[in-house]
């Protein structure tokens, strides 16, 4: 019997899909939020995950990136984004298939058993990449909430702390990130009071990282933040 994980915040479209695919023959699991989907990955391997890149919680192309990274599991991604950058950002973080909604039922159906069938023919040897070749880098680990240091210490992660790192990860090695697009991010206000809450956000985990608060997270005045050292996502 396939498994199937549905990591979708629409919960029409979730429990439909899922119903359909139970029909079908699978074994679904479905999942509103990045933090469910964390919390079931550790128990279960699936033989695909069928994620919404707009997930309320995290970036659902950094689940997809997690999963290429990590485990065998296939990966469909159903969005109403249709942009040309969506599905390149999907493809290069792991996906087999980016569709766009409306989209038929049985198109995902045939779509899961092509990626399924692709996951029983070529099998990975190793589930998990060793942590020995990113020794001496910055290490956000997608599965624990946490920052790895170079040093090896390792930092405990609030949600809103890790969609930060999250956000500047996907614009590291100085890349900046406006100040505008955090407020967003965070649901904070357009105002000082947005502003304030943002600093201190920002203050808190700098804090967290370094007493020194000597760390890769920049301020750019007038700007935004940067994280100006490599990072990878695991």
């Amino acid at each position: 019997m396939r498994s199937v994980v549905i990591v979708q915040d629409d919960s029409d479209f979730r429990d439909s899909l899922g119903k359909f695919l139970q029909i079908k023959g699978c074994d679904v699991t479905a999942l509103g939020s990045a933090i469910d989907f964390y919390d079931t990955i550790r128990k279960k391997e699936y033989d695909l995950a069928i994620i919404d890149p707009g997930l309320p919680d995290q970036d659902g192309f950094v689940i997809a990136k997690y999963l290429s990274s990590n485990t065998n599991t296939r990966i469909l991604m159903i969005s109403e984004r249709s942009s040309i950058e969506d599905k390149l950002r999907a493809y290069e973080s792991g996906a087999g298939f980016y569709l766009v909604k409306p989209v038929d039922f049985r198109e995902i159906d045939s779509a899961a058993a092509a990626l399924i069938q692709s996951h029983s023919s070529h099998n990975k040897d190793v589930l998990k990449k060793p942590l020995e070749n990113n020794r001496g880098k910055w290490i956000l680990k997608v599965d624990k909430w946490a920052l790895n240091t170079p040093e090896g210490d390792e930092v405990s992660l609030t949600a809103k702390e890790f969609m930060l790192l999250e956000r500047l990860a996907t614009e590291s090695s100085g890349g900046i990130v406006s100040r505008e697009a955090l407020l967003l991010l965070f649901g904070y206000p357009k105002n000082k009071h947005g502003n304030h809450s943002l600093e201190s956000l920002v203050y808190r985990l700098r804090k967290k990282i370094s007493k020194s608060q000597d760390t890769p997270i920049k301020t750019v005045n007038g700007l935004g933040y940067s994280f100006i050292a490599r990072i990878v996502i695991l």
